[in-house]
């Protein structure tokens, strides 16, 4: 579903398995109803049809060419990279290609910066959380004791959680 659109919009083409030029694609528009009685397949089987515009009528159902369709396609592709190295591969599939436009390439560091972003977000969540830990464990390895002279005094212990406090204190005079 296009949302930047009033309704649902179909069109239905029956193109020849070979190069073709100079050719507007209504000339291979056909009924949908005739596709799926050929291929015995009903489509978009919740779609009420009398809401649905015809997608010729509104577009005029223009062919691209190669290097549109190639545009087109590219910058689908790299406006929802899933990761990182998804990312960094289409980039260098472009580039290979010779597909490269400025407009792409704003994209692709957008998206990179993105990535990056987050990446660093996730490796500062690690080190607070760590710190928090690392804290609490301090605060749990501090034991307050009183030696025979009635003083008192913080002592760290060296025990993991697991382990047993073991302090040792010289009696205080």
């Amino acid at each position: 579903e296009d949302p930047s659109l009033e309704r649902p919009m179909l069109g239905a083409f029956v193109v020849p398995n070979k190069p073709i030029q100079n050719v507007r694609l209504r000339e291979f528009e056909v009924d949908l109803e005739e596709i799926e009685k050929y291929v015995g397949v009903r489509f978009h089987q919740d779609l009420d049809r009398s809401q649905v515009a015809s997608l010729c009528l509104d577009t005029g159902c223009k062919l691209n060419d190669y290097r549109e369709f190639q545009d087109f396609f590219w910058n689908r592709s790299m406006s929802n990279p899933w990761n990182m190295h998804q990312l960094e591969r289409d980039w260098k599939t472009i580039c290979e290609r010779g597909l490269k436009t400025e407009k792409l390439e704003q994209l692709y560091l957008t998206k990179r910066q993105e990535f990056l972003d987050r990446q660093k977000a996730k490796e500062d969540e690690k080190v607070v959380k760590a710190a928090g830990v690392e804290a609490s464990t301090i605060k749990s390895n501090q034991h307050i004791v009183q030696g025979s002279g009635g003083d008192t005094q913080s002592v760290e212990s060296s025990a993991t959680k697991s382990e047993q406090p073991a302090v040792q204190l010289a009696a205080a005079a």
